[in-house]
């Protein structure tokens, strides 16, 4: 039911969010890398946790309705 390529297009749109949300936030830039990557890094895996939670749910629930018809 759920493949590998769910969660390969998730993560690269949830890094790709990221990077667009960091590129915008110009104004505030920490001068160390180590923080700049973690907070990219934190806010791909939260966008991919919320991506995830309405995705899978509603992938299934129309797998069954497909497969019922």
């Amino acid at each position: 039911m759920v493949v590998k390529k769910d969660f390969i297009r998730i993560a690269i749109l949830s890094l790709l969010l990221s990077l667009t949300g960091f590129v915008m936030d110009l104004n505030e830039r920490v001068p160390a890398i180590k923080t700049n990557i973690f907070e990219i890094v934190m806010m791909a895996a939260f966008c991919f946790g919320i991506i995830s939670v309405f995705y899978f749910p509603i992938r299934v629930l129309i797998h069954k309705l497909t497969k019922k018809m």
